[in-house]
């Protein structure tokens, strides 16, 4: 509501009804929440002096927790606090968001691993049949110089 409000009052004083601003003057700073607070570190001390930093707001945290366990009979707080409690997977991103990078053959390992070899196909029955088509590859494979437009 606070965003809405500021362009309201943005474009009245520079564009419509109030001639008194001009275009050029500089913007008064709002203390509207940026994509800049989404990375803003958190920072919490433990019961052992321990300091830790963090991205995770924990007061929305545990208010979710708390509603969460007292609208559902099947979740408790102890289930609830046994989980990661973080806005994004720990084991995919870092805590500032960005990805954690990989490489793609332990991915492969891990699919080979849990796969067995099958040494003869099945008969071919078109229901169970999907058919996966590589959009990019079809159109890497067209003529460039004959289709120049769409």
């Amino acid at each position: 509501m606070k965003e809405k409000i500021c362009a309201e009052n943005l474009l009245r004083v520079r564009f419509l009804l109030d001639q008194s601003g001009s275009f050029y003057s500089p913007i008064t700073k709002s203390k509207l929440k940026t994509f800049e607070h989404m990375n803003a570190k958190t920072t919490l001390k433990c019961k052992s002096g321990e300091i830790i930093t963090g991205h995770i707001n924990p007061e929305i945290v545990f208010r979710r927790a708390l509603v969460l366990a007292n609208s559902r009979d099947d979740v408790t707080i102890e289930s609830i606090l046994s989980l990661p409690l973080g806005p994004i997977p720990v084991s995919l991103f870092h805590e500032d968001g960005t990805m954690r990078k990989c490489c793609k053959s332990d991915l492969v390992k891990q699919f080979e691993n849990e796969v067995s070899p099958v040494l003869s196909l099945p008969d071919f029955d078109p229901s169970l049949t999907t058919y996966i088509r590589d959009g990019m590859a079809i159109v890497q494979c067209m003529d460039a110089k004959k289709h120049k437009t769409f």
